[in-house]
């Protein structure tokens, strides 16, 4: 592949992705005291550090492959995987379950094991990541820039397990979790009650679980790519930017339609 689509691809992409998702986890943080309300004060707790922390992992990629040979990619990439696997995936299945059980009490031990269980999936990660990279390898060299990657395919017969192991964590969260509660959230979307007075649910519910599904499929998908013709895994941002704009498409439907126009008049 061409250094400039390389660069591209590791640099340039994540620089645009990651502000758009500051700029929403900031915004959400804006509105929150307006609409605490409207769908409780989770709701945006939960969507400004799923924001944030998106934000955060797309901005990690440019600066690891960017500031030189080992150790840094393998620490730049351990960091920002124990963010997606540990912190993220569990902010986006909480997410979901608090809003489909908005109106009930729904146990806070489900809540507490999903977390810890991520938690120590990533801490996992960061192990089986340290037993399998085998230094760094020069992915590309395009004017001022020289970018290095960590060296995880190296002929080392001793990291076979933990490769494994990498991948099925990788597996386990954030794809398989992500894909779970997305169809969970499109069920919820399509077995909601008809008479409900929050007749705008269902459409928040089908486009967060089409948000998170969008998501897990850009991951499977550029997965199966790099595995068999060896092309860069990152197209999968593009996945993860429809998916951002999906969920705040979400988080800005009211749950009913006269809610907005209530708080309107009692404002003049």
């Amino acid at each position: 592949m061409p250094p400039k689509m390389l660069l591209f691809i590791n640099v340039i992409i994540p620089l645009i992705v990651s502000p758009i998702y500051l700029v929403l986890a900031f915004y959400v943080k804006r509105i929150k005291p307006l609409r605490l309300l409207i769908m409780g004060e989770d709701t945006y707790n939960y969507a400004f550090w799923i924001f944030l922390l998106f934000g955060i992992f797309f901005l990690g990629r440019p600066f690891q492959v960017l500031l030189g040979p080992h150790p840094f990619p393998f620490l730049i990439s351990s960091i920002r995987e124990f963010i997606m696997i540990g912190l993220l995936t569990p902010c986006v299945v909480s997410g979901v379950l608090n809003q489909v059980y908005y109106d009930s009490d729904f146990p806070k031990v489900i809540i507490q094991f999903v977390f810890t269980f991520c938690i120590l999936l990533g801490f996992l990660f960061i192990f089986a990541n340290f037993k399998s990279i085998n230094g760094s390898h020069l992915i590309f060299d395009y004017k001022i820039f020289t970018a290095y990657d960590g060296n995880w395919f190296a002929e080392k017969e001793s990291n076979s397990v933990y490769l494994v192991l990498l991948f099925a964590i990788r597996l386990i969260a954030p794809v398989l979790l992500m894909f779970a509660i997305g169809i969970f959230a499109i069920y919820k979307s399509i077995t909601f009650p008809k008479d409900s007075l929050y007749h705008n649910l269902p459409k928040k519910y089908f486009l967060e679980g089409l948000a998170i599904l969008i998501f897990s499929a850009s991951v499977i998908f550029t997965g199966i790519m790099a595995y068999f013709w060896s092309l860069q895994t990152q197209w999968y941002y593009f996945g993860a930017l429809i998916a951002g704009i999906l969920g705040f498409v979400s988080l800005e439907i009211p749950p009913r339609d006269f809610v907005v126009t209530n708080a309107l008049q009692e404002n003049k």
